[in-house]
């Protein structure tokens, strides 16, 4: 998330002194002062690069992962790699289910935190409820407090968020 948050303020920082570097140039150039259409118009020009480019950049980073949670774990597959997380090691888990932020994030103390965005890197622009996972199964909240967690309440304002941590951690 973290990493998204720092794409887009890149982009706004990159696409604002680009388009203010484009206008005083021509401006020097020329000897000719734009007015506030031509300002807009090279902006948006230059947002559509960036916004390319970032496109490109999130598809290609973009994968089908494959989640599995039992009673000995999480286990996270893509394609033929496999990142194994016994619940010994996972301190928190927090699974969100709906809308744009629909994501499961892993914190491990020995391993670090892993965060994956399920409504974010969606390919299509379908309408946002149709993006979401399904809601938690009770199974899945069952095996996860066998496994030693307790889940947090949920805020109001989030009610498909789910977070589970360790009692003594």
């Amino acid at each position: 998330m973290t990493s998204l948050v720092l794409l887009i303020l890149g982009g706004v920082i990159v696409i604002s002194a680009g388009g203010a570097a484009g206008v005083i140039a021509f401006s020097e150039a020329t000897g000719m002062a734009l007015g506030r259409q031509a300002v807009f118009v090279c902006l948006a020009v230059l947002a559509v690069v960036v916004f390319g480019v970032a496109a490109l950049f999130v598809r290609r980073s973009s994968r089908v992962h494959e989640v599995t949670i039992t009673s000995d774990g999480i286990t996270i597959a893509a394609g033929h790699r496999v990142c194994a997380y016994p619940w010994s090691e996972v301190d928190r888990l927090l699974i969100r289910t709906d809308g744009d932020y629909a994501r499961i994030a892993v914190s491990s103390a020995p391993r670090g935190s892993l965060t994956l965005l399920s409504g974010v890197l969606t390919p299509s622009f379908r309408p946002p409820a149709r993006r979401s996972m399904n809601d938690l199964p009770d199974v899945v909240r069952r095996i996860v407090r066998t496994a030693g967690f307790i889940e947090e309440r949920r805020p109001t304002r989030a009610p498909r968020l789910h977070r589970f941590r360790r009692p003594d951690r």
